[in-house]
């Protein structure tokens, strides 16, 4: 069986939804499932499309992977005439993590789960240190963005196996310190009134997606590009 046939046996609905909104927007989006054979990658596609679903319920215009300035954003947007660019990324289980999913996965298979099985042991950096796929998604369009001077949204998928919770995002993105052992050198990072790191200067905000769920986060640094009526958009959205 293919990965789309896989995928979506028990999912007819959402790949009407996908037909109908590749038919609007014309970016060959079930081509580009139908040819796609890695499942990590059929994986990052879908969790892309359920972000451009998501904005094209206020959206003029959508486009994905649109070449800018030499590079492929996945989304570039039309909201209310003004440019944004969105950029999605899946926080799953760590490589160590999903070994370990496996492992108590093959033993309840099996009828014999020992508890010498290590438990899951989640590392808070890998949402906010310095290799954080959050903080390389914020350094790849710097300099696109402070070019063209555009608004740039994270969109960041959670996957519960990621063991990561709406209240870790949360606190991370509201300037709060986490203070959880596996987080050697807790700081605050972002979406602060009074300071935002310069490296984090460039993201407008963070769309966060839990399940069928979203969050908005808005950077409340004064360089933020997004207009204030986009802002409300992006916010207001988010809560339906």
């Amino acid at each position: 069986m293919d990965l789309v046939n896989e995928f979506f046996a028990e999912r007819a609905q959402l790949y009407d939804v996908i037909v109908e909104f590749d038919k609007k927007h014309k970016q060959s989006l079930i081509k580009k499932l139908t040819s796609e054979k890695k499942k990590g990658d059929f994986l990052s596609l879908i969790t892309e499309i359920n972000f451009g679903l998501f904005f094209d319920q206020f959206c003029t215009k959508i486009e994905y992977d649109k070449k800018i300035g030499g590079q492929t954003p996945d989304w570039t947007l039309d909201v209310n005439g003004q440019t944004v660019l969105a950029e999605v990324m899946r926080l799953n289980a760590s490589q160590s993590d999903q070994i370990r999913i496996e492992k108590m996965d093959e033993q309840i298979d099996q009828g014999n789960l020992h508890s010498s099985i290590n438990p899951i042991n989640y590392n808070y950096l890998r949402l906010s240190g310095e290799n954080s796929a959050f903080l390389k998604k914020a350094k790849k369009y710097e300099t696109l963005i402070r070019r063209n001077k555009l608004p740039y949204i994270i969109c960041t998928y959670m996957h519960h196996e990621s063991w990561f919770k709406k209240s870790d995002m949360t606190d991370f993105l509201a300037n709060f310190h986490v203070l959880e052992s596996s987080m050697e050198h807790p700081e605050p990072v972002y979406l602060s009134k009074d300071t935002v790191p310069k490296r984090l200067d460039c993201v407008s905000g963070v769309l966060l997606r839990i399940n069928d769920m979203h969050t908005y986060y808005h950077n409340f640094s004064e360089n933020n590009l997004l207009s204030e009526e986009n802002q409300h958009v992006l916010t207001n959205q988010a809560m339906y």
